[in-house]
C-alpha cells in the first residue's frame, strides 16, 4: 500500500490495485525524494487510489496496537490503519517497527525489494536495472542485500 508496483512498457503490473493514505502520498510527493516518484504520484495510474483511515484502535491478541502506533511515524500509522480496515491482502512496508507492529497485527507484508523481486519473477522489470534505481539516498538496503537480488534466478 505504501509502494507503488513496477510495469513495464505493455502496461501490466503487479497488483491489481493499490490504496495509499494521505499521509503516504504526502511522502511520496516529497522534494526530496526521488523525482520519478514525485512525477508518479502527482499523475497516479488509475489503479492507485488514495484514502485516509479511520481513527479507530486496532487489535491483535495480545497486542497493544494504540500504544505500538504511536511509535511509527504518519505514514506507517495511516497505512497499517488502512490495509487493516480494507482487509488488504498485502501491505508493502519498509519500515522495521512498521512491519513489526503489522505482522502482530496479522497482516501480510513485503517490502519494495520483495515487491520487486516478485516483478522480476513475473518478468515486469528487469532486476540489475530496477536496483540501480533504487539505489537513491531516500531508499536504505545494505549492499549485500541489493547483490543477492540482483543474483537470484528469476
Amino acid at each position: 500500500m505504501s509502494e507503488y508496483p513496477a510495469t513495464n512498457l505493455k502496461n501490466r503490473h503487479l497488483y491489481e490495485k493499490m490504496l495509499i493514505s494521505p499521509a503516504v502520498e504526502t511522502e511520496l510527493k516529497a522534494v526530496q525524494g526521488p523525482a520519478p516518484v514525485r512525477r508518479w504520484v502527482e499523475d497516479p495510474p488509475s489503479w492507485l487510489r488514495v484514502e485516509s483511515p479511520s481513527d479507530e484502535a486496532l487489535s491483535g491478541e495480545g497486542f497493544d496496537s494504540a500504544e505500538w502506533l504511536q511509535l511509527l511515524d504518519r505514514g506507517e500509522r495511516e497505512a497499517i490503519r488502512l490495509a487493516a480496515e480494507q482487509n488488504t491482502r498485502l501491505l508493502v512496508i519498509d519500515e522495521r517497527d512498521g512491519r513489526r507492529v503489522a505482522q502482530n497485527l496479522g497482516l501480510s507484508i513485503t517490502g519494495t525489494l520483495g515487491g520487486l523481486d516478485t516483478a522480476a519473477a513475473d518478468g515486469l522489470v528487469d532486476t540489475a536495472d530496477a536496483v540501480e534505481r533504487l539505489r537513491d539516498p531516500s531508499f536504505r538496503a545494505s549492499e549485500a542485500l541489493y547483490q543477492w537480488l540482483i543474483e537470484r534466478p528469476s
